[in-house]
């Protein structure tokens, strides 16, 4: 399928710290490991429409009490097209000051145009979730079906819970049906030869909201997924990060990216 739109990406590398990249108040990566990292993320499932979008980093320190000299990171978003996603040009970016002062944190947002030839429902239609007492053990519940599901080997019932999100991904990133399907069964394929089971749902949980309290997703301490695959002897392991909007007049979830 030759490509036809603007394809946007954010390239980043730091090290030193760790950190949460967010486009339009929606995750990209968090960072909570130790040592560097440099590379890039699409984030086109991110864009809902053309127009400014946002970008916002928070830096904390990584092994130490407050940020050092040594702390850095450099975000920059780069515009590409083509089949082979050619950069075409860095668009916006910003890069840390030097910290030499005590500070446990660190935050800036920026701005970046995007012109894309779709426009996405995504979250922008979704509840607010004002009542988080109400919400939370909803989301734990869902979550916890979504593990029985893969518990189960029911990934055909999945990848149907998967619909929305799928759906949306196939436009914003000029693909379809056929090629999404293809890549969960390879995922499947990748999980059953590397022998990786299903890890137990976890106890300790942190909720996090995201699109101004309109997205929700459920983390292990310092961002873990709740949901991952792993084989301990050969110490692999394949992450699901999911994200939930509520359904509009109903009290139940769905996955949205």
């Amino acid at each position: 399928m030759q490509n036809t739109q603007n394809f946007y990406s954010l390239k980043f590398s730091g090290a030193n710290c760790h950190y949460s990249l967010l486009v339009n108040d929606m995750p990209v990566f968090h960072f909570f490991d130790r040592g560097i990292m440099a590379t890039r993320f699409p984030i086109n499932h991110l864009i809902l429409k053309s127009g400014e979008q946002a970008v916002k980093i928070q830096v904390y320190p990584q092994s130490e009490e407050y940020l050092s000299r040594g702390s850095r990171l450099e975000v920059m978003v780069e515009e590409s097209s083509g089949n082979n996603y050619e950069i075409t040009e860095i668009i916006a970016g910003h890069k840390t000051p030097s910290f030499e002062k005590k500070e446990k944190f660190y935050e800036y947002s920026f701005t970046f145009d995007a012109q894309v030839p779709y426009e996405l429902p995504g979250w922008s239609k979704s509840e607010i979730l004002k009542y988080p007492e109400k919400t939370f053990p909803k989301i734990v519940e869902h979550y916890r079906y979504l593990h029985a599901v893969l518990k189960n080997k029911r990934f055909d019932q999945f990848y149907e819970l998967l619909e929305k999100k799928n759906q949306e991904f196939d436009i914003a990133y000029n693909s379809d049906s056929e090629t999404s399907r293809k890549e969960w069964l390879q995922v499947i394929d990748q999980i059953e030869d590397s022998k990786m089971q299903l890890a137990d749902f976890p106890e300790d949980l942190d909720v996090q909201y995201y699109a101004n309290g309109r997205v929700v997703a459920l983390f292990q301490k310092n961002f873990k997924p709740v949901l991952f695959f792993e084989n301990k002897e050969e110490g692999t392991t394949y992450d699901m990060y999911l994200y939930l909007q509520k359904v509009p007049k109903e009290m139940r979830f769905e996955i949205i990216r």
